[in-house]
């Protein structure tokens, strides 16, 4: 039979492991909360540094400071270099500043992160189809590919045929083109660039009627949206279409569509598309 003294002892032992076994634990446990609560406010500093970068960023942007937007952007990315917005817009603000090799780089990476947007394969479309002498990367095969990704992508979009449209001009497919503006006018009947290549394809086909339909409904389109856009600056003449932007030079066929029709009537029809034929002719 147990001793009441070797009960004693026993309880004696127990009691001692237990309270090594919590001292052991407790410190342990105190140290793992305080590194975690130190993480999440790491995690919580970080969050609040790239939106500040972020919306820093897009404040400098709708100012069309590109530089300093590019800037923050950059900052931005520091912090959190996988997020894709901050990549994308990172990438149009090198653009606008014609770094065209950074803009690249950008689009590329969202690309790795994004394989199947839209956007990624229409901005680098853009990157290469960028009629600017300062362009290295100006590649119209490797735009063809991009455009064509884009649109298989969303094919509710028109912006890519658009952009096929014209390179089918520049290789003198013109047939091709035609198809390709029909499906543009047809899903967007806004669209005044596609009716006014429509009409430039037809008065080279001397299809002159139809020809002026088209040169006359983009004109008009030209003007409606003109109109929308001036107001807002407290502009009361119709047809006068605020300046080209910066961020338009890479597009030459919408930069001379726009110069030409915000002439508003001082070319006739004819001479319209004589001037744009110039163009082209020279761009080739």
């Amino acid at each position: 039979m147990i001793g009441k003294s070797h009960i004693i002892s026993f309880a004696v032992v127990v009691s001692l492991y237990m309270i090594v076994a919590v001292w052991k634990y407790v410190p342990i446990n105190t140290e793992i909360e305080n590194q975690t609560r130190s993480e999440q406010r790491s995690d919580r500093a970080d969050i609040v540094a790239f939106w500040d970068h972020y919306n820093t960023a897009i404040s400098y942007r709708s100012d069309r400071d590109y530089e300093q937007a590019a800037y923050y952007y950059e900052q931005a990315l520091e912090v959190n270099a996988q997020h894709e917005d901050a990549l994308y817009y990172l990438g149009s603000m090198y653009l606008f500043q014609r770094e065209f090799e950074k803009a690249e780089q950008m689009w590329l990476k969202l690309e790795e992160i994004q394989p199947n947007s839209p956007r990624t394969q229409l901005q680098l479309g853009t990157l290469y189809f960028c009629m600017d002498d300062s362009n290295d990367l100006f590649n119209i095969e490797m735009a063809s590919k991009r455009f064509e990704h884009a649109w298989n992508l969303n094919r509710e979009e028109t912006g890519s045929p658009l952009l096929l449209s014209k390179i089918a001009m520049l290789n003198g497919e013109y047939d091709k083109a035609g198809d390709l503006l029909d499906i543009v006018i047809v899903s967007n009947m806004m669209s005044y660039q596609a009716r006014y290549l429509k009409g430039y394809l037809e008065w080279m086909e001397g299809r002159e009627s139809a020809s002026r339909d088209n040169f006359r409904k983009a004109r008009d389109i030209f003007q409606s949206l003109a109109y929308s856009e001036i107001q807002g600056e407290g502009a009361t003449k119709a047809g006068a279409r605020a300046m080209l932007s910066e961020d338009r030079f890479c597009n030459a066929f919408e930069s001379q569509i726009d110069e030409l029709l915000a002439e508003n009537g001082m070319l006739d029809h004819d001479s319209h598309y004589e001037k744009f034929s110039d163009s082209i002719k020279s761009w080739r």
